[in-house]
């Protein structure tokens, strides 16, 4: 499955990046923040189904790797300020080094490396939980002689893998599904006659309505204020 970056602005980029920011906060809230603190010995609902982690690997598909590493680094930061979860140590840095690694790797494996869908999510699953061991073993592994103590860290980051399986299961069967409908509804407007450029105009192929119910030519530029404008006008 092949995905493209969406074709817009680099305003529109960062009104969406925002976007996905707001859903990185508000479905951990709404799944687990909001139910209080997790009770001691038993995992919380953000800990086994990951809420957090779809909007930044969609906004890293979708809107490239800057995107998806500034969309990493923002959720857990204005979760923590705003509903206290992530706490700030140690889980914030840890959150914050995995989701970067979610969000630029997630656009950069598929853009640069040209990976497919198949092999680059799951790719990207990995890279994050390596970046949460080494984050885990970097800031608790240490002892005060600067000795590594694996043994204090390789449990806590295996429970976490373990726990959050059914958070992954999700991630490689809807982000999948989510991105293919992103795909038909954008093939679905080319059919219907135009493709949106980055100016947010709509360039039509083929006969095609105006804003008035009027037929256009083909190769015309419909601009968002209903004005056309023919394909001798149109600046490549």
């Amino acid at each position: 499955m092949k995905i493209n970056f969406l074709e817009i602005s680099q305003t529109k980029r960062a009104v969406f990046c925002a976007v996905f920011v707001a859903f990185g906060v508000l479905l951990p809230f709404v799944t687990a923040h909001a139910y209080g603190p997790p009770t001691p010995g038993v995992p919380s609902a953000g800990q086994i189904f990951l809420p957090m982690h779809l909007p930044v690997l969609l906004c890293g598909l979708l809107l490239g790797p800057l995107y998806g590493l500034a969309c990493g680094v923002l959720s857990p930061v204005l979760s923590s300020l705003t509903t206290g979860m992530p706490v700030p140590y140690p889980m914030l840095p840890i959150m914050i080094v995995e989701l970067a690694i979610y969000g630029a790797a997630s656009g950069l494996l598929h853009k640069k490396f040209k990976l497919p869908l198949p092999i680059s999510l799951p790719l990207t699953l990995v890279l994050g939980r390596v970046g949460y061991g080494l984050a885990w073993l970097v800031l608790l592994g240490l002892n005060s002689a600067g000795i590594t103590q694996t043994n204090r860290v390789a449990p806590t980051v295996f429970a976490a893998i373990a726990t959050g399986a059914p958070g992954v299961a999700i991630q490689l069967v809807l982000i999948p599904l989510l991105l293919n409908a992103v795909e038909l509804s954008r093939k679905g407007v080319r059919a219907g006659g135009g493709v949106l450029s980055g100016s947010g105009d709509l360039v039509l192929s083929g006969s095609a309505l105006n804003g008035s119910g009027e037929p256009v030519g083909e190769n015309t530029r419909m601009t968002k204020d209903g004005d056309e404008i023919s394909d001798s006008e149109i600046v490549k």
